[in-house]
């Protein structure tokens, strides 16, 4: 067992129990932050993995990796779920903006559809 090869785990396990702590929290800016260290971080640890293989003391290590894994993959799915329905709300609250504007009477088609207007203006902010 090398030195660099158990580094190399131990830097893929704080990365994503760091990660998984972040996606908990909801704090997807601090979870997009560690991609490229994480990236690197598997790419080292891909290139040394055929001798991990071998030994079976590291059997404890790459099981709590598989593990970690999983509860990334899980959390990561969750992050962009509530991504999607924030983007959902904020698409339809512009639908509303512009169907009605404050002061004017809301327009209908022959259908008795809201009719098309001109987009309001829309700030949004990135900052959570």
């Amino acid at each position: 067992m090398t030195p660099g090869l158990i580094d190399a785990i131990e830097t893929v396990i704080r990365i994503m129990e760091h990660e998984n702590t972040a996606l908990l929290a909801m704090d997807l800016r601090a979870a997009a932050a560690l991609t490229n260290e994480k990236r690197e971080a598997v790419a080292r640890l891909a290139a040394l993995r055929p001798t991990a293989l071998r030994d079976p003391r590291l059997r404890p290590a790459f099981e709590r990796m598989e593990q970690l894994s999983r509860i990334n993959q899980s959390l990561l799915s969750r992050g962009l779920a509530a991504q999607g329905r924030v983007i959902n709300l904020l698409a339809a609250a512009a639908q509303t903006a512009r169907a009605t504007r404050p002061g004017q009477a809301a327009r209908y088609t022959g259908l008795g559809r809201h009719a098309q207007t001109a987009a309001p203006a829309i700030a949004i902010s990135t900052r959570v």
